[in-house]
């Protein structure tokens, strides 16, 4: 049986722009008579876990009806969202080879097998990069710009110089007994949660039918590393806490400060905001091209 007929209904003929297309094809322009009230608090949602491939959290926020988004909407903008970081069918092959490759028991095979993995690795990062950039692109223009938003994916980096954080900030809520049985991804929200609007997980739409079609174009698993990592991290977590019980100084578990050090939001923040860190970005570029 060949490596087509294994990947089966996952293996779709499209080119880049056909996906780009379908991704963005079923949201509705704002209404004629919609009023914009700024936003009280940007929108930040975060990604499950860390990691360029893995999803972001399907939630409702409340503020945004204000700005003519639906929960259909939102939630169908992060399902597309999430279809398309997923690996490209042909950086996932490169990874079937290298993994065959590296069971071969011949000298070399083994830097054969991690060239063609890290080579596997760059281009689904350089193909995820350019599919989302393009993606936001098309989005902010039809979708958020008109309804005086902007949209972007933000690392903890940005955040913290965001919000004027300190850079030692681990962005957790601190470990409590009420935080003790909390994911790493429930913690980081909860701490946010003093900057940003309340994200609601209840009630959600199900999945678009044009996120049911693109799902189909990629076979993309990550559950089993999701649930592994939260199982590791929570058995540190109350290791440390039955320790600090004793009487001993609480140490956060390094696993979760990493997470929440790696872990990427989606932003939702007003246009004019956006619009006003592109302009002071631009004069400081300016203004050290001059100074030179």
């Amino acid at each position: 049986m060949s490596s087509k007929e294994l990947l089966g209904d996952f293996v779709t003929e499209v080119t880049e722009s056909q996906i780009l297309d379908l991704a963005t094809s079923c949201f509705p322009p704002i209404p004629d008579d919609a009023e914009l009230p700024p936003l009280p608090k940007p929108v930040l949602i975060p990604r499950v876990d860390p990691g360029v491939h893995i999803p972001f959290a399907r939630a409702w926020v409340p503020e945004l009806a204000n700005h003519a988004v639906t929960p259909e909407d939102l939630v169908a903008f992060i399902d597309n969202l999430n279809v398309l970081i997923r690996p490209h069918i042909a950086g996932l092959a490169v990874l079937v080879a290298a993994l065959g490759v590296g069971v071969i028991s011949y000298d070399g095979t083994d830097g054969i097998a991690a060239a063609l993995e890290l080579a596997a690795i760059i281009g689904v990062t350089i193909i995820n990069y350019r599919r989302c950039k393009k993606y936001f692109g098309i989005m902010n223009e039809k979708y958020f710009h008109p309804r005086k938003l902007h949209a972007k994916i933000v690392n903890p980096k940005r955040i913290t110089k965001t919000f004027n954080l300190d850079k030692k900030d681990i962005l957790l809520a601190p470990l409590t007994e009420e935080t003790l049985d909390l994911s790493n991804q429930e913690r980081c929200i909860k701490y946010m949660s003093q900057w940003t609007c309340q994200l609601s997980f209840d009630d959600l739409p199900p999945p678009s039918e044009q996120t049911s079609i693109l799902a189909k174009m990629a076979a993309w698993e990550v559950k089993h590393k999701i649930a592994k990592a939260e199982k590791q991290a929570k058995r540190s977590r109350k290791r440390a806490w039955k320790r600090h019980m004793k009487g001993k100084k609480l140490k956060e578990c390094w696993l979760e400060r990493s997470q929440a050090k790696t872990l990427d939001w989606l932003l939702i923040q007003n246009l004019d905001e956006w619009e006003a860190a592109q302009a002071e970005k631009k004069a400081k570029k300016e203004k050290k091209r001059y100074s030179r």
